[in-house]
């Protein structure tokens, strides 16, 4: 405070108050500091924060580091941007999308999601490989499923196979537990009346009628006889080695359709039909035997025919009806 004794001249006035004006200036100071925008080392002095033309906060409070453009709420370097709509792109193309990073990871404005994939157009897209489209399909190596769930490719399902209907009908397919693999490849197109599904013996299953005689044989035999008849039967395509007697009969067993060894009869109805090819010119077990011996056939024609020990090595056929 300033007191004033006497009367005094108009430069005591003036120089009292100057004095007056200066000391609230210093009190307002104390209680605020306001230094405007700051510029260090920069060009512009427009932005609340500059420096060096590197590291910027505009007057909308937008931060820019190394980048080229203040548009963008958050800038750095040009490769990671959050744009003014709150978009996210890092090392990416367009700031159209949600989230975008490197053109692989993408979240559309419409929330569809891509991931190293073609296209956005679907709401979860992984590789080109799994797919949800837009109406909710699911696909596994396809990227346009027509149905609930499309799978392109081999399928493999653990336990039990479920197939329902639209009420409460179940049908279920399980696979045995041990054993080998075994592929069934279904007909092109479907039976007619009272017709059934068999297998030709390497997994391909064709229609077929029921008859009470063999019409056709599975791969690897011939059909000998009239079909559909008594005396039909299928034997061996090509003949088997067989160490003894006794094996050609376990080939012949161990088979996966159930077959025996030919007789003699069958045998030789076969050579003289012509069935199977390379029948003479070597001896061929087939199932009748004598005391300690079995009989061999085939080395000189149809008709020949001659004996041997059970433990002597040829070749063999399977026949079965």
């Amino acid at each position: 405070m300033i007191k004033l004794i006497g009367k005094l001249g108009i430069t005591a006035i003036l120089l009292i108050s100057t004095l007056v004006l200066a000391e609230e200036v210093k009190k307002k100071k104390k209680n605020k500091i306001d230094l405007g925008n700051v510029n260090i080392n920069a060009n512009l002095t427009d932005n609340l924060f500059h420096i060096n033309d590197k590291f910027l906060v505009t007057a909308d409070g937008n931060v820019k580091i190394n980048a080229s453009s203040t548009d963008n709420l958050f800038q750095i370097n040009d490769r990671f941007i959050i744009s003014g709509g709150g978009n996210v792109k890092i090392n990416a193309s367009s700031t159209d999308n949600l989230i975008q990073i490197n053109d692989r990871f993408i979240i559309s404005g419409d929330g569809n999601i891509k991931v190293n994939a073609g296209t956005i157009g679907n709401l979860f897209q992984l590789n080109n490989k799994f797919v949800v489209t837009a109406n909710g399909n699911v696909g596994i190596g396809t990227i346009s499923p027509s149905s609930a769930l499309e799978v392109s490719g081999p399928v493999n399902v653990k336990g039990v196979l479920k197939l329902s209907g639209s009420n409460s009908g179940q049908v279920s397919f399980i696979a045995p537990a041990d054993g080998g693999s075994t592929t069934y490849t279904l007909p092109t197109a479907d039976g007619s009346d009272g017709q059934f599904l068999t297998t030709n013996g390497d997994g391909t299953l064709v229609w077929a009628t029921l008859h009470l005689h063999r019409t056709v044989c599975p791969k690897g035999f011939n059909l000998i006889g009239t079909p559909d008849s008594s005396d039909a039967f299928c034997i061996s395509t090509v003949q088997e080695n067989a160490s003894t007697w006794l094996g050609g009969i376990k080939n012949c067993y161990n088979k996966n359709i159930k077959s025996r060894l030919c007789s003699a009869s069958e045998w030789a109805m076969s050579c003289v039909a012509e069935g199977p090819k390379n029948m003479t010119g070597h001896w061929e077990w087939v199932a009748d035997s004598g005391s300690n011996y079995g009989r061999i056939i085939g080395l000189a024609g149809c008709d020949s025919f001659n004996g041997a020990l059970i433990e002597a090595s040829y070749p063999s056929r399977c026949c079965f009806r």
